[in-house]
């Protein structure tokens, strides 16, 4: 673990590149350091002009600078980096923001730049910020170093990791509408030493912040991210952007085509309990409600003015997976004294109609509230300005934000506003107030299921320790050549790993196919066995139920025929066929750049890609996971026994699937694996078909 307090808590920092112009932005830092009130020492280095910048002395060099620095933060040509770096070294100062610009997202001549900063930093144990960044915020002690200037704020406790740094100050600014403050920021840019994964694991323990905020373009170490993210407790919210990258390389198999690069972090996110929103209003939102009493369950109550909003609230809350009690007695009998017409039947999601004024609306929710069976709260309303108030109307014009915050307080049980009116009628609501509200219902809707989701998640820390591979998969894997791995050779590995698989053999001509299939029983499936066709089903490259030698000496000379015509040599797989009534499943891996061995699991056969009914995880799983992975897909019925069917063996499939993410995992030459279809029946499970690309 990185050691980071001195980045986060520094005592002395010097500025570089600053001069009393005032175009200079690294002057620009200074400022926000005095108007921040920042409790340290602060210099500045311009090795031309010695001139004070405000009351900020400035010297030549880091060596001229009479006391210790813990931070150098550098705004000045990105050729004067590497000398600024052996001064660090120098004086002793373990951290450098590099805000300055100007390497590898420049051209090649600034990429060579930055390799010799990245190994001037190693050499010198100097850890990097950046480059290209705005540098780090601590609203604590008043560290402010982006050159862009920022108001002062007080410190909150949201804490935000951003790897683009407008992108960070526009989340601050956002939280400011919401009530909401940053504790601590970090703008990470090219992420040249320290990525997201450190300071992740710093912000996990640091007492200042509650929830951390993240906006990421790609990841550094996606495996890490999800060993430390699986073992925090404070809520994480991530908007990962860079989800459509062009060029990407045509998937070589169908475990590669379905487990894309955002597939995969999908999976992770929701595999180590991180909450992953898709827009920056929705992050800015979710950290207002993520900062609410805990959601002990799924069971909430739902006030409106009118008939429509319940009916969209029954269907929209139930989708993301609440119920709603119903009143108790003392609920109803308080309720309905208030309504006047008494034409209104008192349920939930509740409709108060004409009774829908500030004080019912709290009346109803403070009872809801105080039932065992209520576990949170969304009040819906309309507002206009208040000039459209009149009359008997005017009680509808009252905020109830800071009654609404006293029931929060009172009960420990959060409670949402949506409030359908312009932005400065919500703003105006919000008021001084901690209470979310929303403009829109969808956004309500979203924060409140994410919301559920994190406080009721059962997260398994993702396993540090990748497991051990048995011998003889070992052995199988050492003797064979980068590449295709298909046919006997593939099968022989699965059931080293523990997958079972009918008898097969391998032909290189057709009477030789004719023999084996005789040897090995009938019926029989004849396979063609070549590196050049990676889909042999599309060429008509199977063929099943073969029953005796005569059709298998047939059906092997029409393979053999099809290889030549695709000018693809090969064997030819004799293989005894499955026993009929299977399920076609499928189950896969690969080995992602950043996040490991993933393994996927879902319906298979011809059609897999296009129905697209899968789950991936991290590897390795344990058999809870496995279970979850199969009872996660759409088609989960034709494993349970619909239509009379019998059901499969889950068990025997657990075990199928437990073995092949520990393969996955345990064996960093498997790049990808499809075992397709391995059959899922009441007797257990039978790898059809396999696969394999190997480093």
């Amino acid at each position: 673990m990185a050691n980071l307090h001195k980045l986060f808590y520094p005592e002395s920092v010097a500025v570089a590149g600053v001069s009393p112009r005032t175009s200079n932005l690294a002057a620009m830092i200074v400022r926000n350091l005095e108007s921040w009130n920042f409790r340290g020492a602060v210099y500045g280095i311009n090795p031309v002009r010695q001139e004070p910048v405000g009351a900020v002395p400035v010297y030549a060099s880091m060596q001229d600078i009479p006391g210790p620095v813990d931070l150098l933060i550098v705004l000045s040509p990105a050729r004067t980096v590497p000398d600024l770096l052996d001064q660090c070294a120098a004086k002793g100062t373990p951290f450098a923001i590099i805000e300055t610009a100007g390497f590898s997202e420049l051209n090649e001549q600034g990429a060579a730049l930055g390799r010799e900063i990245q190994e001037k930093a190693a050499a010198h144990g100097i850890r990097l910020v950046g480059p290209n960044c705005l540098g780090v915020i601590n609203a604590e002690i008043g560290l402010c170093a982006p050159f862009s200037f920022l108001l002062p704020f007080p410190a909150g406790n949201v804490s935000i990791i951003s790897q683009s740094g407008g992108v960070g100050l526009t989340l601050i600014l956002g939280l400011h509408e919401h009530n909401l403050f940053a504790n601590k920021m970090v703008s990470m840019g090219n992420k040249y030493d320290l990525n997201e994964c450190d300071y992740l694991e710093y912000l996990m323990q640091d007492p200042g912040t509650e929830v951390i905020a993240m906006f990421l373009e790609s990841m550094a170490d996606g495996r890490r991210f999800a060993q430390l993210a699986s073992r925090c407790p404070k809520p994480i919210l991530v908007y990962k952007g860079n989800t459509t990258p062009a060029g990407q390389q045509r998937a070589r198999s169908h475990t590669a085509s379905l487990a894309g690069d955002d597939a995969v972090a999908d999976a992770a996110f929701a595999q180590c309990g991180v909450t992953r929103v898709r827009n920056i209003n929705d992050l800015i939102t979710h950290a207002r409600m993520f900062t609410q009493p805990r959601l002990r369950g799924n069971r909430i109550t739902v006030i409106s003015p009118a008939g429509g909003f319940t009916v969209m609230a029954a269907d929209e809350y139930s989708e993301a997976g609440f119920t709603f009690p119903q009143p108790d007695a003392k609920t109803l009998a308080a309720v309905r004294e208030r309504v006047r017409a008494g034409v209104i039947n008192i349920e939930n999601p509740m409709d108060l109609g004409d009774a829908f004024s500030a004080d019912n609306v709290l009346m109803a929710m403070d009872k809801s509230l105080a039932q065992d069976t209520v576990d949170g709260g969304v009040i819906m309303m309309q507002r206009r300005t208040p000039d459209h108030y009149v009359g008997p109307f005017k009680v509808m014009a009252r905020n109830i934000a800071p009654d609404v915050q006293g029931l929060i307080e009172r009960h420990g049980k959060p409670v949402a506003i949506t409030l359908f009116a312009l932005p400065r009628v919500a703003e105006d609501m919000r008021g001084g107030t901690t209470v979310p509200v929303f403009t829109q219902m969808g956004a309500t809707v979203r924060a409140m299921g994410d919301y559920l989701r994190f406080c009721t998640r059962a997260v398994k820390p993702l396993p540090e320790k990748m497991p051990s591979l048995p011998g003889p998969a070992a052995r199988i894997l050492k003797a064979a050549a980068p590449g295709l791995l298909i046919g006997k050779q593939a099968f022989e590995l699965l059931n080293a790993a523990g997958i079972s698989s009918p008898p097969c053999a391998e032909a290189t001509d057709p009477e030789q196919a004719a023999q084996k299939a005789a040897r090995i029983g009938f019926p029989a499936a004849l396979k063609i066995t070549s590196q050049s066709m990676s889909h042999k089903s599309d060429a008509g490259g199977v063929i099943l139920n073969v029953k005796s030698p005569e059709q298998a000496l047939t059906a092997a000379k029409q393979l053999f025929e099809i290889m030549d015509r695709h000018n693809a040599p090969g064997t030819v797989l004799v293989q005894r066929m499955a026993e009929p009534g299977g399920v076609e499943c499928l189950i896969g891996a690969r080995r992602d750049p950043s996040f490991g061995p993933v393994v996927v699991f879902g319906l298979g056969g011809v059609f897999v890609e296009v129905l697209r009914d899968t789950v991936l995880r991290l590897a390795p799983l344990d058999r809870a996971q496995a279970r979850a992975m199969i009872r996660g897909i759409a088609g989960l019925p034709l494993l349970t026994g619909a239509r009379g069917r019998q059901p499969v063996d889950m068990r025997a499939l657990e075990t199928a699937l437990v073995s092949v993410s520990r393969l996955a995992a345990a064996a960093p030459r498997i790049l990808e694996m499809d075992i397709n279809p391995i059959f899922a029946s009441a007797q257990g499970c039978t790898a059809a078909d396999c696969r394999i690309i190997l480093a």
